[in-house]
């Protein structure tokens, strides 16, 4: 899908036929956009901003998910119920696990129901990827030796 930037909500759902999504300039997936999906194998999103509610929820087969590094909110249940995910690749960044409403806690359930995931791969540079820990001390000390490199 060459030039889309926003998926509207329920725009695929419950479509029986589509294997796999790949956009490059996608930035928005709209609620339920994708749910029910149960032929969806992967998806590769690398401009991807926001994932809304239940974009990806049900979509059985689903069972490889790639976001780039703009990648800044996946709300609630986006991933709801996807059985088969084995590998997600998403940027390490503070609050792209996000709830409905956009308030400060984070949503527990949006990779909910993973028995199968057995990768997760943290997108992003070494110094972007320790600034977003929350250890002070040790985040301070990998800078040091990072630099010293």
């Amino acid at each position: 899908m060459p030039g889309v930037k926003i998926i509207e909500q329920n725009a695929f759902a419950q479509c029986s036929v589509l294997a796999d999504v790949e956009c490059d300039k996608l930035e928005r997936i709209g609620v339920e956009a994708f749910r029910g999906c149960h032929s969806l194998r992967s998806i590769n999103l690398p401009s991807v901003k926001i994932v809304e509610e239940d974009a990806f929820s049900e979509c059985e087969a689903l069972t490889d998910v790639t976001f780039g590094d703009k990648l800044e909110r996946i709300k609630g249940r986006a991933f709801y119920d996807c059985e088969s995910l084995e590998r997600i690749a998403i940027p390490l960044s503070n609050r792209i696990i996000d709830d409905r409403d956009d308030e400060a806690s984070y949503h527990d359930d949006v990779f909910q129901c993973f028995e199968d995931l057995k990768h997760v791969d943290l997108i992003g540079g070494v110094h972007e990827t320790i600034a977003a820990l929350h250890l002070e001390d040790w985040r301070n000390d990998m800078n040091k030796e990072i630099n010293s490199i």
